[in-house]
């Protein structure tokens, strides 16, 4: 069964398992650009080469398309792990009343739809719709680009 086949069969039955599905071209990339994550995570993940597409009329077999897997929780282990190795500061459970309390480069706000960041930085922020979300992201200072 595929890895695609085996989450729908999963989401019947009512189990809560995430898989993320990452093709050779996004880990080439990961591995050009960030090796050492790349090799912590590479070990983890089920690997296959071939695809099978099922049809009404029969299956065909996609071949060289390579594909790797890894549980949602499992990688955000690991990502967390080495985030805290570079030196990222986590908080959890931690109620921020005002951004003017955080000392940061970089603020990561996932705290949902009625999020104090969304409030703080709204006319700051660039809204872009979707079909099944809206996304907002910005910044309070303009972005420098890298060379």
């Amino acid at each position: 069964m595929s890895g695609s086949g085996s989450a729908n069969r999963i989401r019947r039955e009512r189990l809560s398992v995430s898989v993320l599905f990452f093709s050779d071209q996004a880990l080439d990339f990961l591995k050009g650009h960030d090796p050492e994550t790349h090799s912590l995570v590479t070990p983890h993940m089920e690997r296959w080469q071939n695809m099978t597409l099922n049809l009404p009329k029969g299956s065909v077999v996609l071949d060289g398309v390579g594909f790797s897997a890894i549980g949602r929780l499992e990688l955000i282990e690991i990502l967390r792990k080495r985030a805290e190795a570079l030196g990222v500061e986590f908080r959890f459970s931690h109620i921020v009343e005002s951004l003017d309390e955080l000392k940061a480069d970089l603020i990561v706000g996932a705290d949902g739809v009625n999020s104090l960041v969304r409030r703080s930085l709204d006319q700051n922020l660039r809204r872009i719709w979707r079909s099944w979300a809206i996304t907002s992201r910005g910044s309070a200072r303009p972005a420098r680009s890298t060379p």
